[in-house]
């Protein structure tokens, strides 16, 4: 499978591919994914692809592996190799790390801290922007996955956000 995957992103340089990493920090738990993860974000350029990781909290990717292991250092490696980051809302407990692992200044974790739904910082080279997303009709259903978990919990987060 591993090379199936290898061949389809990689295989054929003259096509550009955007490569999406959803709980990121799960793939980074396997010590080989995590490599070859760190090849494909070194190499990108050469190999035509952008990657997009996604995670929810930064914590998540210490959690990779154990303290001081291959795969947390790998994880930390990649994003500190993300030349655009983009953070949404995080919760207090969160900022310490972020601004540790992402070199966020006071400001910048002020404002990660109490960003609306909808609204990002974006890291870009280092430099910083807040940005509002917004979606088309076509687009929500790729990232509402707020509809599912709802079902899948009885309607329990509907009704705990007031809804």
């Amino acid at each position: 499978m591993a090379a199936f995957v290898e061949q389809a992103v990689v295989g054929q340089q003259e096509v550009r591919r955007i490569v999406g990493l959803d709980e990121a920090w799960k793939l980074l738990a396997n010590l080989a994914t995590a490599r070859w993860l760190q090849d494909t974000y070194k190499l990108a350029r050469s190999y035509g692809i952008q990657n997009i990781a996604i995670v929810h909290r930064l914590s998540d990717l210490t959690a990779a592996g154990a303290a001081g292991s291959e795969q947390a250092q790998l994880a930390v490696g990649l994003l500190q190799d993300t030349q655009t980051q983009v953070v949404f809302q995080q919760p207090p407990g969160e900022l310490s790390l972020m601004r540790e692992l992402l070199g966020l200044n006071e400001f910048e974790a002020e404002v990660v801290s109490s960003l609306p739904v909808g609204m990002a910082l974006w890291r870009v080279n280092r430099r910083s922007f807040v940005v509002r997303h917004e979606l088309t009709s076509d687009e929500e259903w790729v990232v509402d996955t707020d509809q599912k978990l709802t079902a899948n919990t009885g309607g329990l987060m509907h009704a705990e956000r007031g809804g």
